[in-house]
């Protein structure tokens, strides 16, 4: 075997066997499997060394009342009492339309639509002759025409342009002062947010608890075979680990 073993457990070996003066060589288990009794027969690492395949056993091997049964364990260097769980990311990305939407809230969105209008109709009734030398404004049959002058004087007040028809009255200039400093903050709002949304992705975890990964719709599971922890759900009464060790 010329594959080269590293890391605290291949070092421990070496330094066990130069104190104790004896010679070792590595083999991997066939089924790379830890150990579990299947058809009344042990497997993996367990089974290696109940069967006298092999001296001793170097790996990360939790001790179990079963395994006692038919093996010796040495005191335990460590004790990791966590359980790993691993999820394939959703690498989908939203479109560059969409993304441009991302930065504030539907709702938001809603109520700056509903703004505009009302800012829209207030400018109207305030200021519904603000330009009386212009001919655009000279009849009243026009009115509705002014009304949707109205409203896109207020949207472009958004870009703090307008289209060109300002304010006369006071009242009509206090308004759009306000909507204005409404507008800037909104906009620096939107700028914030958007730059955040395109350097930094926040990540979501799908699920929180075994509870709602049994529920998941369309999620596949599964874990490393022959272990404690798949003896453990297998012979759990606990009816989550029942659904669990079913969608295996």
């Amino acid at each position: 075997n010329n594959t080269i073993y590293t890391g605290i457990l291949s070092d421990l070996t070496t330094i066990l066997a130069q104190q104790l003066n004896f010679t070792y060589s590595f083999v991997e288990t066939p089924d790379r499997r830890y150990g579990a009794v299947v058809n009344g027969t042990w497997n993996g690492l367990t089974g290696q060394l109940f069967y006298q395949k092999v001296d001793m056993v170097v790996a990360d091997f939790t001790i179990s009342s079963e395994r006692l049964e038919v093996i010796d364990f040495i005191l335990p260097m460590y004790i990791n009492q966590n359980l790993g769980v691993i999820f394939r990311k959703d690498i989908s990305e939203d479109s560059n339309w969409i993304k441009l939407f991302r930065p504030l809230s539907g709702y938001v969105y809603v109520c700056f639509l509903a703004t505009v209008i009302v800012v829209g109709i207030l400018f109207y009734l305030i200021d519904e002759n603000f330009d009386q030398n212009s001919s655009f404004y000279v009849t009243k049959k026009r009115t509705l025409l002014k009304f949707f002058s109205s409203l896109t004087s207020v949207l472009g007040f958004v870009s703090l342009n307008g289209n060109g028809l300002w304010p006369k009255k006071t009242s009509a200039r206090i308004l759009v002062a306000h909507f204005w400093f409404f507008a800037v903050v909104l906009t620096a709002t939107y700028v914030g947010n958007l730059t955040a949304k395109l350097t930094e992705k926040i990540e979501t975890r799908p699920f929180s608890s075994l509870d709602e990964l049994v529920n998941l719709e369309g999620w596949k599971w599964g874990m490393m075979g022959g272990g404690l922890v798949q003896s453990i759900i297998k012979n759990s009464r606990e009816e989550v680990m029942k659904k669990l060790y079913k969608g295996m």
